[in-house]
């Protein structure tokens, strides 16, 4: 990528703090758990590219929760994906949005930041990633570049395509 690319460009890092704690969880869990370390090192790469990381993620139904209290229940309470979360653990770098529902883009802050940060490409890798960034029609219309991490990011429903809001 060359350096303006670079400039404008988020790392989205969808649903990885994850508990894993639901339907289903225990076999996303084998998928996933694989490519922690992947998504850990593409972290890290982009990050020392200057690439701001953030973090979209669901609030669990926990209305009276941050960022920081989802972390700590992944890390501190009993549940499937500790070992997946201690992997992707965030840093003092990196950004975070709280999604009320299944999108990153619908009802979040997550464009306001983008447009502070004054980014234009977005890389998006993670868990349920079709689902947790549905595009909004206007981040396809107004220039945004979006790239996914196929071998890096993993959908609930394998063969859903991105779709748009």
């Amino acid at each position: 990528m060359a350096t303006r690319q670079i400039r404008s460009t988020a790392l989205l890092l969808i649903d990885v703090i994850n508990d894993f704690e639901f339907e289903g969880g225990d076999a996303l869990l084998k998928l996933a758990l694989p490519m922690s370390r992947k998504i850990a090192e593409f972290k890290r790469l982009a990050t020392e590219a200057g690439i701001p990381a953030i973090y979209v993620n669901d609030n669990f139904g926990k209305w009276q929760s941050d960022f920081k209290k989802i972390v700590a229940h992944c890390l501190e309470d009993d549940v499937r994906g500790k070992a997946f979360v201690e992997r992707i653990l965030p840093d003092d770098r990196d950004y975070f949005v709280l999604k009320p529902k299944h999108s990153g883009f619908f009802c979040t802050d997550l464009d306001l930041l983008l447009k502070h940060l004054g980014v234009s490409n977005l890389i998006l890798t993670g868990i349920a990633v079709t689902t947790a960034c549905s595009l909004p029609r206007t981040m396809l219309t107004c220039g945004t570049s979006i790239y996914l991490c196929p071998r890096i990011a993993l959908s609930r429903r394998p063969n859903r395509r991105m779709t748009m809001h």
